[in-house]
Formats: C-alpha cells, sequence, structure tokens
C-alpha cells in the first residue's frame, strides 16, 4: 500500500495532536482528592526518583514545597515546578500521582518512576542489629570475639573519629558481590549499625562520633548511638554527584589539632571537586592523620581509583603512609569491624 505526502503528514499530525493532548489532560486543574499511601518515609525515596527534592521527608498536606527539579526528570518533564505546594500524594503501579497548587490553582500530574523496584528495596530487611560480637574470621585464622572487639575500641579511643559517607546516585547501584545484590547504601547501612551498636558503647567519653554524609556537597551531624545512625539513614537516598574534596577539606580544617581517623565509604566514582590526593598529601604534614577507606560494591573502576589513593600519596610528598585500604571482598567477607582491626592493627 502507497502512501501519499499528505497521508503521511495528517499521520503525523494526528499522533502529535494525541501525545499533546494526552500531556494536557495530566497538567488541566482536577478536583480528584490524591491520598498518600503505605509508608510515609517512602516519600523522600519517590520523590528523588521522580527527580524532586522536597522540602520535607514527612508528607504534610499543604505545607510540603517542591524546592527544587532535576533538569531530564520525570518531574521535569511533566510540568513540575520549584514552589509547587503539593495537596496529595498517591504511589500507584510505577506512577506517582502528585496533586499540586500553583499561584492558586490546584493541578494533578502523573510522574512516571519506577515504583516496583523502590519498593522491593524498602523490603531489603534493613534491621537494627542487637550489640555483641560478630564471629567472622579473618586473615589470622582468628574469631572476632569479645577480646578483639575491646581491643578495637581501645584503638579508636585515641582518635577523634569521623565517618565520610557517600550517598551519590551510584550507590544506589547493586554490590555485584555474594548471593543477595542489595543495593550498596542498603548494605552499608547494615555494617554501620551493627558497628555503632556494638562498638560506640565501648569508647566511653569518645563515644561520640562525627558522621558526614555526601554527593555533590555535604552535611555533618554528631551520633552516640545505632538509634543516631538510623535516624540518619533515614532521612537520606542516594543521590547527585559525588565530590570527595569538599568533606576532606572541610574535616581537615575543622579537626586539625587532634589525632583524626577518617573512615571513608565509597564505592569509589569521584567527578566532582579537585584531586582528594593532593589534599591528604598536604594535611599529612599539618595533622596527626589516619585514613581507612572501604570500598562499597564490587566495581574494578571504583577500586582502581580507591588504590591509587592508597599508592600516590608520598610521590606527592605525603609525609608518611596515612592511608589503608581494604577492598569490598574482604569487608564483605569479613564484615566492618573485622576489616576495621586488620587495618588499624596493619597500621600500628
Amino acid at each position: 500500500m502507497k502512501f501519499s505526502r499528505v497521508n503521511v503528514r495528517l499521520a503525523l499530525f494526528c499522533l502529535v495532536y494525541f501525545c499533546f493532548s494526552s500531556a494536557i489532560v495530566y497538567c488541566q486543574p482536577q478536583s480528584q482528592t490524591l491520598k498518600l499511601k503505605g509508608r510515609v518515609d517512602e516519600l523522600a525515596m519517590f520523590a528523588s526518583m521522580a527527580g524532586m527534592k522536597l522540602s520535607s521527608s514527612q508528607f504534610e498536606p499543604g505545607k510540603t514545597k517542591v524546592e527544587a527539579v532535576r533538569n531530564g526528570s520525570s518531574a521535569y518533564y511533566c510540568g513540575i515546578q520549584s514552589g509547587d505546594l503539593l495537596s496529595n500524594i498517591q504511589a500507584s503501579e510505577d506512577f506517582l500521582k502528585i496533586e499540586f497548587k500553583r499561584a492558586g490553582k490546584t493541578y494533578s500530574s502523573m510522574v512516571p518512576i519506577k515504583l516496583s523496584v523502590y519498593r522491593r528495596k524498602l523490603k531489603e530487611g534493613i534491621s537494627d542489629p542487637q550489640p555483641g560480637p560478630v564471629n567472622k574470621s579473618i586473615k589470622s585464622g582468628l574469631n572476632f570475639n569479645d577480646t578483639m572487639l575491646k581491643a578495637l575500641a581501645a584503638k579508636l579511643s585515641h582518635y577523634r573519629i569521623v565517618f565520610l559517607i557517600d550517598r551519590s546516585d551510584s550507590m544506589d547501584g547493586g554490590l555485584r558481590y555474594g548471593r543477595s545484590d542489595i543495593s550498596r547504601f542498603t548494605y552499608l547501612r547494615q555494617e554501620l549499625q551493627d558497628f555503632s551498636g556494638s562498638v560506640l558503647p565501648l569508647l566511653g567519653d569518645k563515644k561520640s562520633v562525627s558522621v558526614i554524609t555526601f554527593n555533590e556537597d555535604f552535611e555533618e551531624k554528631e551520633i552516640a548511638d545505632s538509634a543516631g545512625l538510623t535516624a540518619i539513614f533515614d532521612g537520606l537516598t542516594p543521590e547527585g554527584a559525588t565530590n570527595f574534596s569538599k568533606p576532606f577539606s572541610y574535616v581537615f580544617e575543622k579537626y586539625k589539632s587532634q589525632p583524626l581517623l577518617v573512615i571513608l565509604f565509597s564505592d569509589g566514582f569521584a567527578n566532582r571537586g579537585e584531586s582528594v590526593d593532593q589534599l591528604i598529601a598536604r594535611a599529612s604534614k599539618e595533622i596527626d592523620l589516619s585514613i581507612c577507606i572501604f570500598q562499597i560494591g564490587k566495581d574494578e573502576d571504583g577500586e582502581k581509583i580507591i588504590k591509587r589513593l592508597d599508592s600516590s600519596l608520598e610521590s606527592l610528598g605525603a609525609e608518611r603512609d596515612v592511608v589503608s585500604v581494604k577492598d569490598f571482598s574482604y569487608l564483605f567477607d569479613h564484615g566492618l569491624k573485622a576489616a576495621l582491626y586488620e587495618l588499624l592493627r596493619a597500621a600500628n
């Protein structure tokens, strides 16, 4: 069958008109009431997936605002704008149904998200571990017992401890290792909850730890137990690019007057900021500094970047070898407490 140019143009016009009309339907003012269903703490995760940053992780009708919309995201193409005031939200199938107010008018939009994937991640079995040692063998052939737990706490008590936690979007990727391929961020949460529940209570007066979460920017909070760590992770969703230099620069300046232990958790992909190699090399001449780096997730490219930090500093003029690294396979097989114990023991 042959088609004339007129017929082809007519068909294209009808297709464009249909798509445009469908988009208009979603963006016209609606009277339908939408309700947020399921767990309220899903909101931050779903909003991030849609490309929105909200004023609060807890939904309050008529109060929660859209603070920013990522260019090219689902929310961006569905017409959501910074400043929109959310009235109701409902997660349904693979859409986030949003009712919002703008300039005195109420609108409704259906923003596509991978809802089934994110609901699965919420059911990955995150739980608060009970304090106590975990029997995991380490390279020395010993079990990580109470004696070694106390020895680890004794070593840590000499330092000001800072956790640097990568919360960029790549941390939402899978581990690529082991039987259960949960997200890197979920795995790190489990390990740190176990660590904070069993190690921090043994630190005595120095049990307070600085936790700095970072992507393109960073935020610092103090914790003294696993509840504090849980509160931090409950309010986070992996998103954005990675900038190592900002948090490192901040930490080196703030804590330069005391023995400092920085423990970095990252998949290794830095794509913003100046070279961290130079920062660490300079800091090693001015600070009583030790840095332990744990790769989260099995990825060859990320592993190369992290190992470079362990091997290149002396050539850059570092005072001494201040960086120790454990790859992810070791961390996964033996656990954070045993891995950190080994790093600190080898450093001394």
